[in-house]
């Protein structure tokens, strides 16, 4: 069995993560807080299959498929080639020495949840 943890670490480049969280302010609403770190991970384009792990509306984003040692959860970000990534689906596969995810571009409607319209 090939342990892909050694394939990660020669061949991966130093990524751009940051793990999301969310907090509650003083107004007793959620807010999400972001912490930047740095990981070795293998980044490519996602291919037919992974597309197939989405859910229906999020398969026409531009997708990447992410291979990292560390473990990223849903809701985490990659940035990438000058654009933000959000991963949609973390799988575990550590008995392989790596976590494989999914994350989808983030421009216009995928991003975060906004304050909503004002009603003059």
């Amino acid at each position: 069995m090939i342990d892909m943890r050694n394939v990660i670490l020669r061949m991966g480049r130093i990524r751009d993560f940051e793990r999301s969280e969310s907090v509650f302010g003083e107004d007793g609403q959620a807010h999400e807080s972001t912490m930047p770190f740095k990981a070795i991970a293998i980044v490519q384009p996602a291919g037919k299959d992974d597309l197939e792990l989405l859910e229906e509306g999020q398969r026409y984003f531009p997708t990447l498929l992410i291979h990292i040692i560390h473990s990223l959860t849903v809701g985490d970000y990659l940035n990438y080639q000058g654009h933000r990534w959000r991963v949609v689906n973390a799988q575990d596969w550590s008995e392989h020495g790596f976590h494989r995810c999914i994350a989808i571009r983030l421009a216009g409607t995928e991003t975060g949840h906004g304050d909503g319209f004002t009603v003059a």
